[in-house]
């Protein structure tokens, strides 16, 4: 028993498509040999939020997220001050005795106030 006809013209019957695993294939290596060149591509009219340390000056007040490489650690029994170089030294506060190797990078976001950032959270990495 037919159907009523539909806007596509087969009589009400349902369509299906059927999808190899070769077509899919296909398709998957198609979408990443024209992805990743165009990721690769739009990427440079993209950066990440945060500031490189050198744009920072003596007078900025606020908040940040600083990046770079440790170079010098102070650890005191409640205190532990970080210097990291990006472009530029600046001195990162952490109130917390923290144990952070040498030549490691890290990523710290707090308050900026007069070159020294005083750390809300500090990750390495």
């Amino acid at each position: 028993m037919p159907g009523k006809p539909d806007s596509l013209g087969n009589g009400g019957a349902a369509v299906f498509i059927v999808m190899h695993e070769n077509t899919l294939l296909k398709i998957a290596l198609c979408c990443i040999l024209v992805g990743l060149p165009l990721l690769y591509i739009l990427s440079d009219y993209f950066s990440i939020d945060g500031r490189v340390i050198d744009r920072v000056t003596g007078s900025d007040i606020g908040f940040e997220t600083v990046t770079g490489k440790v170079t010098k650690i102070r650890n005191s029994e409640k205190l532990t001050t970080l210097t990291v170089k990006e472009t530029k030294y600046i001195n990162i506060l952490v109130f917390d005795n923290i144990s952070v190797p040498k030549n490691v990078v890290l990523k710290a976001k707090g308050r900026l106030d007069n070159m020294t950032l005083i750390a809300d959270e500090v990750r390495i990495g």
